[in-house]
């Protein structure tokens, strides 16, 4: 076969490189393989020299121990990853290959390790940039490696993780995306009572590689890393998806309509490339980043809000006995913790800053800014000192990711609810010690009491200055006389005169609260300060 059949066989994609057809089982010639393995090459290659700059190294990660299992589960795909290439059916050094690309991901990403599809993209990764050819330099496996990372990245990382937040998320924003462009195809899947992640999520997970082959593949995949966005994959999915023609399908064509669109990939012939990329084309266009950026971003939140508030039995169960609440007690919380955070949420004083901790929360989620205002809403004497409420946020943001989720707040609630007289106290002594150094001075006192915040309630039974009641309040916890108390000090006087909490947390009730006890008609200002932070919409 001549060079110009084989252009007439495989067809010329975008940049007049003839790619041939792993599932006919031929090949191009050399000259025509090593044109696309330079062009994808000279993309790696930027991604190379800035890994190297942190000292991140393909040759250091393929060298790495990964876990045991990993390495089980890439020996059991490696005969399994193209078989109808001759590449990877009766090459050693393809598998050797596809070995060191996936032991190198597992060691750059242990969070995520090794799934399949990830085999099918550092496949293509490799035919693309010309491993398959007798003589190749040796940056080819190099470069395929860091092609195979940056398409993984593009289509997310999390889509190959355990719990699979992106493949949610994913499917997600293209179900917003058919809504949009190609709303007859989700009525006519509606029809047929399916869901189009039946069908597309095996297409985004391994990038078409194992739908595609020869120049359709090479086709998408050069717009997918130029782009360096996952929008051409969308963008294809609705293609593929208006060429289906479900309309008049009825809900009787289930399975007819399931087969019709796992065919769809393997119905393209070389001769609808120009007319199905030229739509393929369109459609990214139409999608700018923008609107994709915020597409992703919003359904990410929705999708993290609902995994976090969906308990099963047996995670209600388990959070019941570690917080010491009951099941139907944590059913009432959780909705009044959703009403909470989404109504605050989405008030404009909530969503004006750019700072990480002034982000808009995700729904279900609290950050410092929802939290504060639920707090003044409730409590407008505890809501003008922020260092004080940070100190709070903090103790309840137990993984320090910057939100309150459901269950950190319950664990919380539970030490202040639920917890011994020494729990109590040990969270109390935490929010004073705003530096966290094991002691409350006299000016940490002062910033948590404030001339214009609880102070101002102080003095309405207390009429003295902030430093003549601070002098007070030290005269009975700082027993051994060094200027600060510590939390052994802080603890022993507490326990034995428990009045002394109402000084610290709700003025209007001095000399009536005991920590060891919570009736409902007379909580301790503490668990006031708390229990607005879940209750306050309602309040």
């Amino acid at each position: 076969m001549t060079s110009a059949d084989r252009d007439e066989l495989f067809g010329r994609d975008a940049y007049g490189v003839a790619v041939g057809d792993r599932n006919r089982g031929s090949w191009p010639t050399a000259k025509l393989a090593n044109e696309r393995a330079i062009a994808w090459r000279f993309v790696a290659q930027p991604i190379i020299d800035l890994n190297a700059v942190s000292n991140v190294s393909y040759q250091a990660l393929k060298s790495k121990q990964v876990p045991e299992t990993i390495l089980t589960q890439i020996g059991l795909d490696l005969p399994r990853t193209f078989t109808e290439c001759s590449f990877f059916s009766g090459s050693g050094r393809a598998h050797v290959l596809l070995r060191n690309l996936l032991v190198a991901f597992a060691a750059l990403h242990p969070d995520i390790g090794y799934t399949q599809s990830l085999n099918d993209i550092a496949a293509t990764a490799l035919l693309g940039c010309g491993c398959f050819l007798p003589i190749i330099d040796e940056r080819a496996e190099e470069c395929a490696f860091w092609l195979f990372d940056r398409v993984a990245n593009i289509i997310g990382l999390e889509c190959y993780s355990d719990h699979m937040i992106g493949l949610l998320v994913a499917q997600g924003v293209l179900e917003k995306m058919l809504q949009q462009h190609l709303p007859s195809v989700l009525t006519a899947l509606d029809t047929c009572k399916i869901h189009h992640s039946l069908i597309t999520t095996s297409w985004v997970l391994c990038c078409f590689a194992h739908q595609f082959s020869g120049s359709i593949l090479w086709n998408l995949w050069d717009r997918l890393i130029t782009a360096g966005n996952v929008t051409p994959i969308y963008a294809t999915c609705i293609a593929l998806l208006h060429r289906a023609g479900l309309e008049g399908l009825d809900a009787s064509s289930a399975h007819k309509c399931v087969e019709l669109c796992h065919a769809l990939p393997h119905t393209l012939a070389i001769s609808d490339l120009p007319a199905f990329f030229r739509e393929v084309d369109k459609l990214t266009l139409k999608i700018s980043t923008s609107t994709l950026s915020s597409m992703l971003y919003e359904t990410r939140n929705a999708v993290v809000a609902d995994t976090q508030m969906q308990l099963s039995g047996r995670q209600m169960a388990a959070l019941a006995k570690a917080t010491h609440f009951t099941e139907q007690e944590l059913r009432m919380l959780r909705s009044q913790f959703a009403a909470a955070s989404t109504s605050l949420d989405s008030s404009p004083s909530s969503s004006s800053s750019s700072s990480a901790r002034q982000q808009a929360a995700p729904s279900n989620l609290l950050n410092f800014e929802t939290f504060c205002a639920l707090v003044h809403k409730a409590a407008p004497h505890w809501s003008g000192n922020k260092e004080v409420l940070q100190t709070v946020f903090d103790v309840f943001d137990s993984d320090g990711n910057n939100y309150i989720d459901f269950r950190e707040m319950m664990v919380g609630l539970s030490i202040m609810l639920k917890g011994s007289v020494t729990d109590k106290l040990h969270f109390i002594f935490t929010v004073f010690d705003l530096d966290q150094s094991g002691d409350i001075t006299k000016e940490e006192l002062k910033h948590v009491l404030g001339e214009g915040g609880l102070f101002k309630l102080i003095k309405k039974k207390h009429p003295m200055t902030l430093d003549e009641y601070i002098d007070k309040l030290f005269l009975c916890l700082d027993t051994n006389r060094d200027e600060k108390i510590s939390e052994t000090e802080f603890l022993q006087v507490m326990k034995q005169e428990p009045s002394l909490v109402a000084v610290f947390f709700d003025p209007n009730k001095s000399n009536t609260v005991n920590v060891s006890s919570t009736p409902s008609d007379n909580r301790s200002g503490e668990e006031c300060c708390l229990m607005i932070v879940l209750l306050g919409s309602r309040m």
